[in-house]
């Protein structure tokens, strides 16, 4: 379990480090306002943390019953690569019928499984420095 954390410590401060965890003033798609920021389509450009966070997905789903790993386009596709460690179908969902939520997965009985949660990622950049106490107000 100490490697798991490490690996997950060092991941958030990885994210952080290249871009792909923003601190501001955010109006994501939704409409709904944000603090944080995470652009997981830069996980392309860095194939190392591609792999970091692939290994810890495919180190969540190794517990779970599963047929299938979807990467919803386009920020999720990199991290779905783990479809091909576990030997599982990659489906591709297309954009258009998007909706700001999960609901319309859970609801066609679809379990959603996190590797992290922004909380730890927080606490993770918090406890190195990289993240200053008052500017974490989540």
């Amino acid at each position: 379990m100490m490697i798991l954390q490490k690996l997950k410590r060092e991941l958030a401060i990885r994210l952080y480090e290249i871009g792909t965890i923003k601190f501001g003033d955010f109006t994501l798609k939704s409409g709904l306002k944000s603090p944080i920021y995470a652009n997981l389509r830069l996980l392309i450009s860095y194939p190392d943390v591609m792999i970091a966070v692939a290994q810890l997905m495919a180190q969540a789903a190794a517990s779970a019953d599963f047929t299938h790993i979807c990467g919803v386009p386009i920020g999720a596709i990199p991290m779905a690569s783990i479809s091909a460690q576990n030997i599982k179908p990659l489906p591709l969902v297309r954009p258009e019928a998007k909706e700001h939520s999960t609901k319309n997965l859970r609801n066609k009985g679809y379990n959603l499984h996190s590797v992290f949660t922004m909380s730890e990622i927080l606490e993770t950049l918090e406890n190195s420095g990289k993240l200053m106490r008052e500017r974490r107000k989540i």
